[in-house]
């Protein structure tokens, strides 16, 4: 696991977005899940990450809140899987949702669950 959690939220005016961090992921945390696969956390809110490098993460378990740190003008989570640790330069990778809904079709459906894709809204069921 790679933790970043010393960024501020980027500051947003009128128009203007100010991203006062060099890491446009802002705080971040990168969960390993198996070989070649990886989850990425992005826009944390600042110091609100309550896991540490080298720890294990359980399902369900509340990891950070939402934030505006990095190169963003909203609250927001970016959330990626991808096949390493570095946002950089790891190719990303499908991901397989259960127990939502959403606002139309999804690509692709197996059984209960969904591939998101792209701009598609989806809410949770549970």
């Amino acid at each position: 696991m790679e933790v970043s959690n010393k960024h501020k939220n980027s500051r947003v005016g009128s128009a203007t977005i100010f991203c006062d961090t060099w890491d446009l992921r802002g705080n971040f945390i990168v969960i390993k899940h198996a070989e070649k696969e990886y989850s990425l956390y992005a826009h944390l809110a600042p110091k609100s990450v309550v896991v540490s490098k080298g720890g294990r993460v359980l399902q369900g378990q509340i990891i950070a809140k939402c934030g505006n740190s990095g190169n963003t003008s909203e609250p927001h989570l970016h959330f990626q899987l991808q096949t390493g640790k570095s946002f950089f330069t790891s190719a990303g990778l499908p991901i397989y949702f259960t127990n939502i809904k959403t606002n139309k079709k999804p690509m692709l459906a197996k059984g209960n669950g969904l591939y998101i894709e792209r701009g598609l809204e989806v809410e949770n069921i549970i």
